[in-house]
C-alpha cells in the first residue's frame, strides 16, 4: 500500500498515532517507498497528516490507540510543536470521551502552540 501511496498520493495520513516520535518509523517508510518509486520524498513528505487522542485525563486513555497522545494542555501543545517540526501539516484529534472538558483542553493547548509559533 505504501508503494501505491508514494506512486499516487497527494496526502499521506498515518492514523493512530501519539506523541510526535512515534511517526519516525512510519515516516522511514513512506520515505524508502518514495525513493523506490523514484519520488521525491519532499513532494508527499510537506502533505502529512496525523490522527492522536486527547483524553481529559492522563487517568483514561482512548481505547482505539496503543499509545496515545494524552497529557496537560502544555504537553499537548508541545507535541503539536513537535508534529510541525515534522513537517506535519494537520492532525486529527480524536477524543474519547467526548465531553466539553476534552473540547476545552484541546482548545487551550491550541492556544498554546499557537503562541509557542509566535515566539
Amino acid at each position: 500500500m505504501l508503494k501505491l501511496t508514494a506512486q499516487y498520493a497527494d496526502l499521506w495520513n498515518t492514523g493512530y498515532m501519539g506523541k510526535p516520535e512515534t511517526m519516525a518509523e512510519p515516516f522511514r517508510k513512506i520515505e524508502a517507498a518514495c525513493r523506490e518509486i523514484g519520488r521525491d520524498p519532499a513532494t508527499l513528505a510537506s502533505r502529512r497528516s496525523s490522527d492522536s487522542g486527547s483524553p481529559i485525563s492522563n487517568q483514561r486513555k482512548p481505547t482505539f490507540f496503543d499509545d496515545p497522545l494524552t497529557g496537560t494542555a502544555q504537553e499537548i501543545a508541545e507535541a503539536m510543536r513537535g508534529y510541525a517540526d515534522l513537517r506535519v501539516q494537520q492532525i486529527m484529534f480524536q477524543c474519547e470521551p467526548y465531553v466539553p472538558q476534552a473540547l476545552q483542553r484541546l482548545t487551550e493547548a491550541l492556544q498554546l502552540y499557537r503562541a509557542m509559533e509566535q515566539q
